[in-house]
């Protein structure tokens, strides 16, 4: 698998429902900057209509970024969540899995 298979709307659509059920919000989408693709996942514990003036950096949240290089990062989370170690991923299933595993370490 490559960054452009991934960035497929339906491996994001797979990604996104994968976690669904995980987190109260969830956004995937894919972008390109200076013509390298990324795919972006935006999490929350908490619903949108909780987020003080509606913004997600109010809740507790982290975002996570994949580059062509196939790896999971964290690109900043609330400051008491635990940090993410940046692994490579497989498929969309593995992305999701690693995601749900570091929200498992919440208490």
């Amino acid at each position: 698998m490559d960054i452009v298979t991934l960035a497929q709307q339906s491996n994001l659509d797979a990604i996104k429902e994968a976690l669904q059920d995980t987190f109260a919000h969830v956004d995937v989408h894919h972008h390109v900057l200076g013509g390298i693709p990324s795919v972006c996942i935006n999490v929350s514990l908490d619903a949108r209509d909780q987020w003080s003036n509606g913004i997600l950096h109010n809740s507790r949240f982290s975002q996570f970024i994949i580059h062509d290089d196939l790896k999971i990062q964290q690109l900043t989370k609330r400051h008491d969540l635990p940090k993410f170690r940046k692994v490579a991923v497989k498929s969309p299933a593995d992305l999701a899995a690693k995601v749900i595993k570091w929200k498992q370490q919440i208490q």
